[in-house]
């Protein structure tokens, strides 16, 4: 449905912008010049002036609505109706008509632009649209996740949302470059004189390299370069020698009786997903199963409501988030010296070994290990991360294709949807219970990933735009689930545990005033402007569900995703005399975290600083770890 989703867009981005020129092309054809002429004369006349209406009339659009080009141009395309293509004709009659035909009064005609202004404009709207869609994707500052896939595979990754991270690209940075260029080419008649808009061939290349160097300019801000660069400038930290908890130096005792543990990561899955009468940003109650199942089990929180972890430094994307609530470090790539840089290209079988984790500690303990997911496990390290900790039984993409449990040319968004994964889990799940050894198996579910999610055919439609009805559907898929899980023998004894794996990184959900990713921002689901949400926060969201956690010390906690280590420790009734795990701190005991001690932003400034005890994770088990 994603791709008939983005040929959809391509088709009503032609009827909506492309036929309103359409009357005033054909009037054109028709003339007394040389054929040879007559294209090149269209073009002159008709083309360009109807890409700058188009344009002008899309950047108003965007400025109205408050959002940013391509997302207002791609809401228009998917909530086409008699209204936009009108609204359109209007603009380009209007417009055009004047660069056409103009009036006794006003008349406007083009003139030819350099070379030496061309350029500049071109390549400053490339970096201002690529950057641009990059913070928007990702959110400021994340250019150590660029780095970091562009070092690692990126096999079997979403070319559904690799169109439209290009589409997004194109549209802005081809508003970008008729805009300035329009300003720079027209002369406008005024009183029977001839007035250009920039005077003289000076003030035109001046304007253009101006224009050029704000591109610079936005491209280092929206790539997060500087706060990077500042990083790699900064004092090294003590940070790790005085706050990890080697997990190698803990003894870890469990019950006789092993209890299994099963984490599902739901791709993005957040507060900001909740009704706003629950500290969510959405008018309607678009996740109403996991709101209920927020509520009803232990979920640790910032307040006494609905919460979650504060995301932090080398935690914003899956495999970070992933690693983060697994072995209690971030993915801090700024940390890593020059000889650093290759631990993330070069190593074949490790990923971060001297972190001890989850998967190795249960290893340890006599437990078999697993993942479950529908997309292939080599994208973005997860490989590395998950058979180097520890001796994980991989069910992906390429497991189930070749296997026979899917057709051999089957794929749809990532791999497998999640409808289909549910199904494929329960039975793997059915097997791995018969073997009568505990068990810890780790699902990841894909649905939910940005830009714009995917629905299958049977996914129910209630609300007017996709991406909340992609998150209904995951409601009602995941609660389905969890109660087929109930009725199993081995539930009993059992540990549920559904987690967020990092913020949801598309701004067409959250935008803010300049439609960047942030942590407060507003919404509006009818995408029309009229049902604003007031500010609010936003976590990854962690419930526990059938643990042997306490409730008591759940709620007012200040917490990040290095918590919910030993809180999954904890939930299986690990029994430990240290404070916590690796960065990590007992929620369950009531031990301060991290956060809580010595302040999000100090946590967050020592993250980015180098560390040779965390440049060692990747190389070594760590020795000599503090107490």
């Amino acid at each position: 449905m994603t791709g008939e989703f983005i040929v959809s867009d391509i088709m009503n981005a032609v009827i909506t912008f492309g036929l309103p020129a359409v009357p005033l092309i054909t009037s054109n054809i028709v003339s007394d010049e040389p054929d040879g002429r007559t294209f090149g004369r269209v073009i002159r006349r008709i083309f360009f002036p109807a890409l700058a209406a188009n344009s002008f009339f899309l950047l108003v659009f965007a400025l109205y609505k408050r959002r940013d080009i391509s997302d207002a141009f791609l809401l228009l395309c998917e909530s086409i109706n008699i209204i936009f293509p009108l609204a359109a004709l209007a603009a380009n009659l209007f417009i055009i008509g004047i660069l056409r035909y103009g009036t006794g009064f006003v008349r406007i005609r083009k003139t030819s632009v350099p070379v030496s202004i061309l350029v500049p404009i071109v390549v400053s709207a490339i970096l201002i649209g690529v950057s641009s869609v990059f913070r928007r994707m990702y959110g400021l500052g994340s250019i150590e996740l660029l780095f970091f896939h562009m070092t690692l595979p990126t096999t079997g990754a979403n070319h559904n949302m690799t169109l439209r991270v290009i589409t997004k690209t194109i549209i802005d940075s081809t508003v970008l470059i008729i805009l300035p260029l329009s300003a720079l080419s027209f002369e406008v008649k005024f009183r029977n004189k001839y007035y250009h808009i920039t005077k003289s061939a000076a003030y035109r290349q001046a304007a253009a390299m101006l224009f050029l160097a704000c591109g610079i300019c936005l491209f280092i801000v929206n790539t997060g370069m500087p706060s990077y660069v500042r990083s790699l400038r900064k004092e090294p930290s003590s940070f790790y020698e005085e706050n990890y908890i080697d997990p190698n130096g803990v003894e870890i005792a469990f019950p006789a009786q092993r209890r299994n543990l099963i984490v599902i990561f739901i791709e993005s899955l957040e507060t900001g997903f909740l009704p706003r009468d629950n500290g969510g940003a959405f008018s309607e109650r678009v996740i109403p199963e996991l709101e209920y199942l927020i509520g009803n089990a232990i979920n640790f929180s910032a307040g006494d409501g609905p919460g979650g972890a504060h995301e932090l430094y080398g935690t914003e994307w899956t495999c970070a988030g992933i690693a983060a609530q697994y072995s209690g470090v971030p993915l801090a790539i700024s940390y890593l010296d020059r000889s650093g840089w290759d631990d993330y290209g070069t190593l074949e079988t490790s990923f971060l070994p001297g972190a001890s984790g989850l998967g190795d500690i249960l290893s340890g303990a006599g437990y078999k290990n697993y993942f479950i997911l529908g997309s292939e496990i080599e994208f973005g390290g997860r490989d590395k991360y998950f058979k180097t900790h520890k001796d994980t039984v991989i069910y992906d993409y390429n497991y189930f294709r070749d296997n026979s449990y899917i057709p051999e040319d089957y794929r749809v968004w990532w791999g497998i949807e999640d409808r289909k994964l549910y199904a494929l889990a329960k039975e793997k799940i059915a097997e791995i219970a018969g073997q009568n050894d505990p068990f810890f198996v780790t699902m990841l579910t894909a649905d939910t990933h940005p830009s714009g999610g995917y629905l299958d055919d049977e996914a129910p439609i209630i609300f007017a735009s996709q991406y909340p009805n992609v998150l209904f559907d995951m409601s009602r898929q995941l609660n389905g689930f969890l109660e087929w899980l109930k009725e199993q023998e081995f539930y009993e004894n059992t540990t549920v545990v559904v987690l967020g794996d990092h913020l949801y990184q598309d701004s067409s959900i959250f935008p803010d005033d300049f439609g960047i990713h942030s942590l407060s921002s507003t919404y509006d689901i009818s995408y029309d402007g009229s049902d604003v949400a007031n500010k609010y926060k936003r976590f990854p969201v962690n419930i526990f569900i059938n643990s042997l956690l306490s409730a008591e010390h759940a709620k007012n906690r200040i917490f990040s995703h290095f918590d919910i280590f030993p809180a999954l420790v904890d939930s299986i009734g690990g029994v430990y005399d240290a404070k916590g795990l690796a960065l990590g701190r007992s929620m369950n005991k009531g031990e301060p975290t991290l956060l809580e001690t010595l302040g999000v932003e100090h946590v967050n400034d020592a993250l980015q600083r180098r560390s040779d005890y965390y440049d060692r994770l990747w190389r070594e088990k760590t020795k000599d770890a503090p107490d």
